[in-house]
């Protein structure tokens, strides 16, 4: 019987991947912030991560304002909260993957990343390794731009 491959969205999706982009967003947030990621950001660092024009569009600087950015992509935000609703079912799993195999931790409603050290004999796609790497920007730019509350706001998600 001949397996059939996942497809680019099942791959993307893959909760060990989720846990990666995660591990790299938290470790993102507590870099810029020295505290752990709100639970709550798992949410929007993901899609905005694994969504092509979105990652392509993030400014290279976490002190751009994510409010007027929003302002400048209007059509990334107008399409973001299905986004969102979308790829919340792998958060979760990504979450409790992360949780188990130790790339994540808990700690009251935060958590922190462990992402793995990346190994020259584990090659990454150039799409993988900037997703991983736009995640961690992620991470970061959110968690200098305010309260959850807040930043569910200006995406115009709610929780």
């Amino acid at each position: 019987m001949e397996h059939a491959r996942p497809t680019e969205r099942e791959a993307l999706l893959n909760p060990v991947f989720v846990a990666l982009v995660l591990a790299n967003a938290a470790a993102g947030h507590t870099r810029r912030t020295e505290r752990p990621m709100p639970l709550g950001l798992c949410f929007l660092t993901v899609p905005i991560a694994l969504h092509a024009p979105t990652r392509a569009a993030l400014p290279r600087k976490v002190t751009t304002k994510p409010g007027s950015w929003l302002e400048k992509h209007p059509l990334l935000r107008a399409g973001f909260a299905a986004r969102a609703r979308a790829t919340a079912p792998a958060v979760r799993a990504g979450l409790r993957e992360g949780l188990r195999a130790g790339a994540l931790g808990v700690s009251g409603d935060c958590i922190s990343g462990k992402p793995p050290r990346r190994r020259a004999a584990v090659p990454l796609s150039e799409e993988t390794d900037e997703i991983l790497k736009r995640a961690e920007f992620a991470g970061g730019w959110l968690g200098l731009a305010g309260s959850p509350v807040g930043i569910y706001a200006m995406w115009r998600v709610r929780p």
